[in-house]
Order: C-alpha cells, then sequence, then structure tokens
C-alpha cells in the first residue's frame, strides 16, 4: 500500500519554464572553503577576450588562451584580515567567487546582511589587479566596472566600502556618477599622460582623470556615458518606437512613468492610502523622485566616461534599480547597456555577436521571476549561475516581535518605547510613513530637551547634596533621544550627514522610510522599529528588507512591529511568507509602552484554534493512507510546545482530518509558523 507523504510532496518537483533569453544554472548550497589561502593559490583560468580578433586567435590556438594566476592577491587578503576583521570569505562571497572571476554571468540571490558588495566586487577587482591591468589593450581611459545601484545614498557607501580596501595601496580611481567632476574623454596621449601626471601626486578618489570604477544610479550613469542630451534623446525614440509598434499591433500600452495610488478601503473619505503611497514612492524613488546633483556643463552635454573598456557590469538590488518590471527605468537601462555593448564591439549592425567583452553580476535578496529570465540584458547563447546561498529569508538569530496598537497612538506608542526601554532597544532604526516620521522625529526631540532639563535640575540636587532617584534614569534617558532622519524631505547633504552621525554613534535613533530599507548598511543597528506594516503587493520584500538592517553578518538583533488588530491576516501572511516566529513582547517592556488608563494585553489568554488536513485522494485513490490532522500536529510541533496546548481533541465525525485545541496567544504566531503548511484557522 502506498503511503502519502506531506513532507516529501512537491520536493522533487520542478516547473520547467521556457526561458525566451539565456540558461539558469542552480548552484548547489555546499561547503566550501572560504579561507584565503585557497584563494593565494595559483590556478588556470581563461582569458576574457577584448576584441573580436582575440576571440578569433582564442579559437585557431586554445593552449594560448589559458593563463595561471592567483585569485586574490596577498595584500587584499591582509587589508581584509586587519582592517576589516575576516578570517575568511563569507559563505556569499566563496561561493560565487569563482564564477565572477572566470567572466561567468552570475545572479545572486542572498539574504540582507550576508556580504553581496564584497561578493561581487572581490573577484571582478581582483582579476583586473592580477590579469587585466597588465594588459595593453587596457591603458586607454575608461572603467573596466560599472555598477548600477538604486540610490545616491548607497552609491557613496558602495564607494566608501571599495575605497577602504583599493583606495591607498592601488592606483584604482573610483567615482561616483553625478556626484565626482568626471573629466570629458581625451585622446589616448593624453591619457596617459594624465596617467603619468596621477602617479606623481598625491592620489585622491576623486581627483579625476581616467576612473577605473564608476558607480551610480541608472539615471546618472547614463548622463555621464552618453550625455544628457544622448540620453534624453534616445529614450524618446525608444518610447516612440515602442509607441508606433503598440499601435501597429494594436495594443494600448500606458507610457507613463507615475500612477496615482489606489484609494484603500479602509478609507472612508475616498483618500488614497498613506502607506501605500509610500509604498509606491520607495519603489519609484530612483526613477521619479531622484535627487540629481549638480555636474559640470561638459559631464552634461557629452558624455565624460567611455565605456569601450567595460569588463563587468553590476547591478545590486536589481529589482529595485531596474524600478517595477520593465518601467520607463528599465527600458532607459536597456539603452544604456545597447551602447556600452556598442562601444566594446560587442553590438555591431543592429546584432549581437558571439563575442562580448563583458559579464554581468546581478544581485538582490528578493530576486523575481523576471529577473531570472535577464530578458533586459539583451544577452542570448550565455548561461547564467543563480547562486542561491540558503533558504531562509532573513538570519535565524534574528528575533521579531508584535504590539497591537491603534493607527493613531503610533507616535506615541513608539515615544514610550524609545524612551523607556533604552536597556532594550539600543541602537534603533525606525520605519513609517513621512508624516509619521516626522511627528515622531519632533516629539522625540520634545522629550530629549524635557530630558536634559531634568538632568540639569537633578544635577544641581546632587550638588546641593538632594540625590533624587530618577537621576540615572534622566541621564540614560537624554543621552539615548539623539535622533536623525533619513527622509525625502532631507537634501542629499542632510541624508549623508544623518547616515554618518549614526554610523558614527553620534545618534541611537534613525528614522527612516523604505527608501533606506534597500541595501545601505548601517553600523551596528539593534533593533528595527516598524510603525506600520507595508501593505503593498510585495508586502514580504519590503518587510525582509526592512528587517534586514539589523542581525546582519552574523550579530544578533530584534524587531517590534507596531499594528492594529484588524491586520492580523497581513501579519499572519508575512510571518507565512518569510518564515518568521512573531513573538509577544516581553512583559516589561509591554508594560512600559502601554498608554495610561489602557488594558494590558494578556499573552496567557488561550485561543481556540482548527487544523484541517484533507485527504486528496479520497474519492480517486480510497485506498491510499494520509497522515491524520493529530499526526501532522504531533509531528510538527515539539514536546515544549505541545504541553502547552491544551483541550487537544480531534473533530467528531471529521474521519481524523480536523482537530480542535486551544493555545496561548503568546505562542500563536508560534504554533502558526510551525504548521505553515497546512490549514490552520480560529474555531
Amino acid at each position: 500500500m502506498n503511503v502519502y507523504s506531506w513532507e516529501a510532496a512537491g520536493s522533487g518537483h520542478h516547473h520547467k519554464k521556457a526561458k525566451k533569453t539565456g540558461t539558469v544554472v542552480f548552484h548547489s548550497d555546499g561547503q566550501v572553503d572560504t579561507s584565503f589561502e585557497r584563494l593565494q593559490k595559483e590556478v588556470t583560468v581563461e582569458r576574457l577576450h577584448s576584441s573580436q580578433k582575440e576571440a578569433e586567435d582564442a579559437v585557431a590556438n586554445p593552449h594560448a588562451n589559458t593563463i595561471k594566476t592567483a585569485l586574490m592577491t596577498a595584500p587584499t587578503a591582509k587589508v581584509l584580515e586587519q582592517k576589516l576583521g575576516f578570517t575568511g570569505l563569507l559563505p556569499c562571497q566563496a561561493q560565487c567567487y569563482r564564477g565572477i572571476f572566470n567572466g561567468r554571468d552570475v545572479i545572486l540571490h542572498s539574504r540582507t546582511g550576508s556580504g553581496k558588495t564584497l561578493a561581487y566586487a572581490l573577484p571582478i577587482i581582483e582579476r583586473h589587479l592580477l590579469v587585466e591591468q597588465q594588459r595593453a589593450t587596457d591603458a586607454a581611459p575608461g572603467p573596466f566596472l560599472l555598477i548600477f545601484v538604486f540610490s545616491n545614498d548607497l552609491a557613496m557607501q558602495t564607494r566608501s566600502v571599495l575605497t577602504k580596501i583599493y583606495g591607498k595601496r592601488t592606483n584604482l580611481r573610483i567615482a561616483v556618477a553625478g556626484f565626482d567632476d568626471l573629466q570629458p574623454v581625451t585622446t589616448p596621449g593624453a591619457g596617459d599622460r594624465e596617467k603619468k601626471k596621477s602617479k606623481n601626486s598625491s592620489y585622491h578618489p576623486n581627483n579625476g582623470g581616467a576612473v577605473d570604477i564608476l558607480i551610480g544610479t541608472v539615471r546618472t550613469m547614463d548622463e555621464a556615458i552618453r550625455g544628457r542630451k544622448a540620453a534624453a534623446a534616445a529614450t524618446d525614440a525608444e518610447e516612440a518606437e515602442a509607441a508606433r509598434e503598440a499601435r501597429l499591433l494594436g495594443k494600448k500600452r500606458s507610457r507613463t512613468n507615475s500612477k496615482q495610488p489606489v484609494a484603500s478601503r479602509g478609507n472612508e473619505d475616498g483618500k488614497p492610502d498613506e502607506n501605500d503611497a509610500d509604498d509606491a514612492d520607495a519603489v519609484n524613488a530612483s526613477d521619479d523622485e531622484e535627487e540629481v546633483p549638480a555636474t559640470s556643463a561638459a559631464t552634461r552635454e557629452a558624455g565624460a566616461i567611455s565605456s569601450a573598456r567595460v569588463r563587468a557590469i553590476v547591478v545590486d538590488e536589481v529589482d529595485t534599480t531596474l524600478g517595477p518590471r520593465f518601467s520607463s527605468l528599465g527600458r532607459r537601462m536597456k539603452n544604456l547597456l545597447k551602447a556600452v555593448r556598442r562601444a566594446n564591439g560587442a553590438l555591431a549592425e543592429g546584432l549581437l555577436n558571439d563575442f562580448r567583452a563583458h559579464h554581468y553580476v546581478l544581485c538582490g535578496a528578493t530576486i523575481p521571476n523576471w529577473v531570472l529570465k535577464a530578458g533586459f540584458l539583451g544577452v542570448k547563447k550565455y548561461y547564467y549561475q543563480l547562486v542561491a546561498v540558503g533558504t531562509a529569508k532573513l538570519p535565524p538569530q534574528l528575533e521579531c516581535f508584535h504590539q497591537p496598537c491603534r493607527l493613531a497612538d503610533r507616535v506615541a506608542t513608539a515615544v514610550r518605547l524609545l524612551t523607556r526601554n533604552a536597556d532594550f532597544n539600543g541602537r534603533v532604526v525606525v520605519f513609517g510613513m513621512t508624516k509619521q516620521l516626522l511627528a515622531l522625529e519632533a516629539a522625540l526631540r520634545v522629550a530629549s530637551s524635557s530630558a536634559a532639563a531634568a538632568t540639569a535640575v537633578t544635577a544641581r540636587n546632587v550638588s546641593a547634596g538632594k540625590k533624587t532617584p530618577s537621576a540615572d534614569s534622566a541621564s540614560l534617558t537624554s543621552s539615548a533621544l539623539v535622533v536623525r532622519a533619513l527622509t525625502t524631505e532631507k537634501d542629499e547633504v542632510e541624508r549623508v550627514t544623518a547616515i554618518e552621525d549614526f554610523n558614527c554613534g553620534v545618534a541611537q535613533i534613525l528614522l527612516c522610510t523604505d527608501v533606506a530599507a534597500r541595501g545601505l548598511d548601517f553600523v551596528g543597528v539593534d533593533t528595527v522599529l516598524m510603525l506600520n506594516l507595508p501593505r503593498s503587493a510585495l508586502a514580504s520584500d519590503t518587510f525582509v528588507h526592512r528587517a534586514g538592517r539589523t542581525a546582519r553578518v552574523g550579530r544578533p538583533g530584534r524587531c517590534i512591529l507596531l499594528h492594529d488588530t484588524s491586520e492580523t491576516t497581513l501579519l499572519d501572511a508575512i510571518a507565512k511568507s518569510t518564515h518568521v516566529v512573531m513573538q509577544a513582547l516581553p512583559a516589561a517592556v509591554a508594560a512600559t509602552v502601554a498608554a495610561a488608563g489602557t488594558k494590558k494585553s494578556d499573552a496567557t489568554s488561550m485561543v481556540a484554534m482548527k487544523l484541517v488536513v484533507r485527504n486528496p485522494f479520497r474519492y480517486k485513490k480510497p485506498q491510499m493512507e494520509v497522515p491524520s490532522a493529530m499526526c501532522v500536529l504531533n509531528s510538527n510541533v515539539d514536546d515544549a510546545l505541545r504541553q502547552q496546548l491544551q483541550d487537544v481533541r480531534e473533530e467528531d465525525g471529521s474521519n481524523g482530518e480536523v482537530v480542535l485545541f486551544r493555545v496561548p496567544a503568546g505562542q500563536l504566531h508560534e504554533v502558526k509558523q510551525r504548521l505553515w503548511k497546512y490549514a490552520l484557522q480560529e474555531a
């Protein structure tokens, strides 16, 4: 008799989806050697061809197409050990290092805080230093690496990380498009003179001249490579061509960059939901609301960067950098990549050749299906290596807490939580809507000034010999109320200053919108506080990027969510999708959060639940046995949690398919997380 296993069902079933461009090769999540000693041993690698002639010569003489070289230089390993405290590569970095070093197209899918920046930067730059830099074909000015990001803040952070490793000991020039003064492209002789001049002068990462690594958003990179006029003209031509094709096909296509958000069902006055509007702004921020700094007139009119020597193109946070699906930002990216391929010889007469001088690396903590197809790359006949490091979307050391709270009381509750629990919170990053953050910033500044005044009074009393019991708490509160805001209301200088103050320890609280939830690495974040739940179609992805600001690179962290009782279904859906366990706040913390006169939530109250496990074969294959609901409950719930369940029994007449039980309210989310595969509902 066949026995059907619920756990094994679907594990061996793979959907075969036809890919229009490229084939995805899944890389197993096996154990790899992460030591620096392995990377410093010489191995045989293939040469990367910079011209069609080199590719043809390699086919004629295969033995000359390989070279022996190490995978990492000793100075780089020393810097990683001494400055960054690395004892070896992280799993995310080790699994994709050799593939990127060999010039393979890689889609890197790894959770937040796993080290994706160095995962793509180290192999590309190390190959350039070990192999490509010594070749005469790379003497002309122009970057060998283009890094596309979705915000200027992330571009500045990426440059800071790379400069810390390569800035002082190499001649690499790392620039941010739109911020640094990019000199216009000159003749090869002038470029050589500039290089000789730069060698004799003291190095500065922004001293102009030939740029080796260029970082920026799609808009700033497009203006730096093609110039503002050429980029705008090409984009307009692409829009006109797409409109003509739509008219010929009889299809209606909307070419607007922004849409009015749909009014929330909960708003009786018909106004759009502010949370949905903030989600839309976060997704389209790099396209519609990106602040472009003032650059030189030459950079704006004509492209200051030559893309003829580009060897690698990286798209970080690819799902956000390219915009939702294929928006106008995605079409602009496609035009720019076409110009790069035309400049380095990979595109001739509108057709793709078998030769290609560069490779792609796509990174992100959330990778949608349209990224796997990689159709925007315009590349065929190539394989993409998908490196999926682990199956967990969030780190295992992350603790998630939830606290019921009305929408009107979110700011007041957050003030009490932040001011009365400094030891529990530590360094905090707060996410919320713009209006909520502005109100919270004002309230925290008032509380900070009040605490400072109380501290001054306490100091005078102590000097007079009248020490009050609240002296220690007042000083602690005043020291923990240094707040900085990172919102769209701030200009570029204020945002950079806010990030630096928080990372340097000047501020302990950072208020930011969802724009800052992507990619930015804040130093030593202990707690992430969410004033509301994400309510867009990508709610689970937004939650992952919010919670991913803490518990990074093995450090512990916690996440606190404030939600209304009507949002329980959404909270359960997010917890089920991200595989996290939502816990109730500790009693001591919850007591300080509750407002005066408010009834405290009882975490020990019991909730009646019903587990339903239907037999899908009862009509077609009645002889096949399926585990009963009681067996499913016992196999998925451990003994410690099983002892807290009460009145566990099978429903009469259910034929073993329904189990009724009661669970403490504080353990409800853990039970739902254990039984997320099955139908579990309140009885």
